[in-house]
């Protein structure tokens, strides 16, 4: 059996050949079991090339209403040809009426290990949380970008006996994730009759109830059929991909191309030098003049807004410097516990006066710790003359004071 702590299966070891006949799209139709139509399900992947490297961009759709409550799963995902996610953005939302649910999911790949972050919006309610794993606990980590990417690899290598990988469940816990293949069946494409091939997957979540999906595919990778096991929902193809032909290329680089030749060279003559020295080459006609072309208008683009909650990267280096700014503060604070008796003796002292200037109060309340002023009380504001008597103003005590100083007391 194959564990997560272990290298992939010799299914998973692939090269550019098995990948570039991966390169294509899928779409499928999403019904309820009374064969009524309540969105779409697709599914593109394709090479792109990020951080001078040679990945596969993965995009997955689905939009629909069940019950008149709109709903929809996205994914965005950056894959390495060992299925290892560099980046991934999971985002999920159910729009109901009084109380919307908007769930995202960012998964990022970094030097140390991956980071996992996660913002859940409930209504005007917001949580944030933020989750590390070091590289040997994600060993054999396959996410759901990546997941879909792997189906097609075991369609077209077939899938291992007890093949069990890492995933998380709906709560971001860290659970083995068993994959099956399942027996071989017809399906009507279309008015058509194809074989496809099934998929089992399993999330054993921790936390709740496993979860099952079964895929369907044909023989060259193409979806047919996707439903989670006990929901009404099924994913189905509506009509029959055109099947890939060995030997032709459906990738979008540029290695692919052939060069022939086009007749048969001059023999080459005992005796007779070939060198490139011993060749005059003579122009047998006037080329035509070539006309400057006039240089287009250059475009002007529009200041894009930039939404960096919705960039993974920025979002993930915004939460690293928060948390270490939080860290650095409250060490500081640890280090220095006069500062908040401090600032409460200025807080009480204001409060007190309740002072017109804050700001010139302020002054004169923190002049009194400077070292570069002259020393002054910090209570210029305080003694300054008031609607009520004090003792030293009071004026029966001074007459007391002049009839004791006379002796007629």
């Amino acid at each position: 059996m194959w564990k997560p702590s272990n290298s992939l299966p010799r299914q998973c070891d692939a090269d550019d050949d098995d990948y570039k006949y991966l390169m294509f799209g899928d779409s499928l139709v999403t019904v309820s079991d009374t064969g009524r139509e309540l969105g779409e399900f697709t599914v593109t992947i394709e090479p792109v090339k990020r951080d001078e490297q040679h990945v596969f961009l993965i995009h997955a759709n689905s939009h629909g209403a069940i019950d008149g409550v709109p709903c929809g799963t996205s994914i965005t995902a950056y894959v390495s040809k060992k299925l290892e996610t560099i980046e991934q953005q999971h985002h999920e939302y159910v729009k109901l009426e009084n109380h919307p649910l908007d769930r995202k999911t960012f998964i990022v790949k970094q030097d140390d290990g991956f980071v996992i972050n996660r913002v859940i919006t409930q209504g005007e309610d917001v949580q944030r949380t933020a989750q590390t794993y070091k590289f040997d606990d994600m060993a054999g980590f396959i996410s759901e970008g990546s997941n879909l990417l792997l189906q097609r690899l075991f369609i077209k290598k077939g899938v291992p006996d007890l093949f069990e990988c890492l995933s998380f469940d709906s709560d971001l816990n860290l659970c083995t994730a068993p994959y099956r293949a399942l027996e071989e069946r017809k399906q009507i494409v279309d008015n058509q009759d194809i074989v496809v091939h099934g998929i089992e997957r399993t999330i054993n979540s921790i936390s709740d109830l496993p979860t099952t999906w079964q895929s369907y595919f044909t023989k060259d990778g193409h979806l047919t059929n996707r439903v989670q096991v006990g929901s009404p929902v099924t994913m189905r193809l509506t009509r029959v991909p055109t099947p890939i032909e060995p030997g032709k290329c459906v990738c979008v680089c540029c290695v692919c191309v052939t060069m022939r030749l086009t007749r048969v060279p001059t023999p080459i003559e005992p005796g007779k030098c070939v060198c490139y020295v011993c060749v005059t080459m003579r122009l047998t006609r006037v080329p035509t003049p070539i006309e400057p072309d006039e240089e287009p208008e250059k475009p002007t683009f529009g200041k894009q807004p930039l939404n960096w909650e919705e960039d993974m990267e920025m979002y993930s280096k915004f939460l690293d410097r928060k948390e270490q700014l939080v860290n650095d503060h409250t060490v500081y604070m640890k280090k220095h516990p006069e500062l908040k008796a401090l600032l409460a003796d200025f807080t009480q002292f204001l409060l007190l006066r309740k002072p017109d200037d804050v700001i010139s109060f302020a002054a004169d309340y923190f002049s009194s710790f400077s070292t570069t002023m002259k020393s002054a009380s910090p209570y210029l504001k305080s003694a300054e003359p008031t609607m009520f008597p004090m003792s030293r103003t009071n004026t029966k005590i001074e007459k007391l004071a002049q009839v004791k100083a006379s002796g007629n007391l």
